[in-house]
Parts: structure tokens; sequence; C-alpha cells
């Protein structure tokens, strides 16, 4: 881009946000469906009991998740697969950490 060679970036990755916005680009964004899942392994204890793993969702914190995997950028985790931009979404109510929970 610094030196005129280029016109146009398709896909930008998140390593590469923070320097292209330091230079004079227009910029345009649109929500994709992807996900980063962190999943336990429900046939290895103590992840086979539903309470722990309801436990570990309790004492998550998706917008923090947000902000330190991805500077922020983003819609928050609502702890299912299926994205707002999906036609099958239905919003469920949505959960806050509960770390006494």
């Amino acid at each position: 881009f610094d030196s005129g060679e280029v016109d146009l970036d398709f896909e930008t990755p998140a390593d590469f946000i923070d320097a292209l916005d330091k230079m004079d680009l227009v910029k345009s964004e649109v929500a994709t469906a992807t996900t980063l899942v962190a999943r336990t392994n429900i046939t290895h204890k103590p992840y086979d009991d539903k309470r722990v793993r309801n436990a570990l969702q309790m004492a998550v914190d998706n917008d923090a998740v947000m902000q330190l995997g991805y500077a922020g950028r983003g819609t928050v985790g609502e702890n299912h697969h299926v994205s707002p931009i999906h036609p099958e979404y239905y919003p469920l109510p949505k959960k806050t950490r509960d770390a006494a929970g």
C-alpha cells in the first residue's frame, strides 16, 4: 500500500488491522459468521459433568475474551453456533459472567 502498487485488499487478517489503520486508506467492514470456539472434551473428567461445563461458561466474560483476543473487533459470542446474520438465528437470553454462581 505504501508503494502505491496495491489498490485493494479483499481480506485483512486481524494482525494487520492496526498497521493498515495508520495509513490513509478507505476502510469497509462486513459482519461474518467466523467463530472462535473453546470446547471441552465431554468424554473426560471433569467435563463429563454438565454442572462443570455450565460453571465454566458462567466464569467466562465473553466481552473480555473479545477485547483480549481481537482488540474489541467483532460481536460478543453468545455461547452457541448460530451467528446473528444467519437466517435461523433466534436471540436467546443474554448471559453475563457470574463467577460466584
